[in-house]
């Protein structure tokens, strides 16, 4: 066998080499790829008819419920100074309810006030 001839195995058996390998390496994910797919399957809900129950639909109370504790707080909340203290004699809005701009919210019992200005 001369110089030429081994160095011609050599390659080509490197190429042999690198081939399997590649094989191989094909094979090996190959089987993993299988085996996955048959676990995949294996886990999947056979498909089939289920006894369902139809009802009319019926007006009842709630028969479940929570009791829950908590604070509510308004997204907007403004507080109120009056310029003069004294009673309120009427109060023109709900609790809760929403006001505009220049709205009457109540009315002040204003004759402490008046005694007051007529004594000054």
């Amino acid at each position: 066998m001369g110089t030429g001839n081994v160095i011609q195995f050599q390659r080509n058996l490197r190429w042999l080499i690198v081939t399997f390998l590649i094989l191989l390496v094909g094979f090996i994910l190959y089987r993993g790829w299988a085996l996955t797919q048959k676990k995949s399957q294996s886990n999947r809900v056979k498909r089939g008819e289920f006894p369902v129950l139809i009802s009319p639909v019926l007006k009842k109370p709630l028969s479940h419920s929570l009791l829950l504790t908590g604070d509510i707080s308004p997204l907007m909340q403004v507080d109120l100074f009056p310029k003069v203290s004294g009673y309120l004699k009427k109060v023109h809005v709900r609790l809760g309810q929403f006001v505009s701009q220049d709205q009457m919210i109540a009315e002040i019992d204003d004759t402490e006030y008046f005694l007051k200005k007529a004594v000054q």
